[in-house]
């Protein structure tokens, strides 16, 4: 018998206008995961479908996803103060 599988919809945010970016956090065997995925608009029924773009993460995993994106956030303004300093 296959287990059925929990989600819930944390947030979301347009990429286009004919796809979206979802968080979702979900349970599978009894196992938490925050999912992170590309979805399409259908063009005949208007409705949203998963895309295998993505991603699913262990709940014991995000302080390492939250650290990556810190150190990707640092970079980021590190590098837009060397821009500034080059162009002033």
């Amino acid at each position: 018998m296959e287990e059925k599988t929990e989600s819930h919809v944390i947030y979301e945010f347009p990429r286009s206008k004919d796809e979206k970016i979802q968080f979702t956090l979900s349970k599978y065997r009894g196992k938490r995961y925050v999912d992170l995925r590309l979805w399409f608009k259908g063009k005949e029924s208007g409705e949203f479908y998963p895309t295998k773009k993505g991603i699913s993460i262990a709940l014991d995993q995000m302080g390492q996803i939250r650290k990556g994106v810190e150190q990707v956030s640092k970079y980021l303004e590190k590098s837009r103060d060397r821009e500034a300093a080059v162009l002033s």
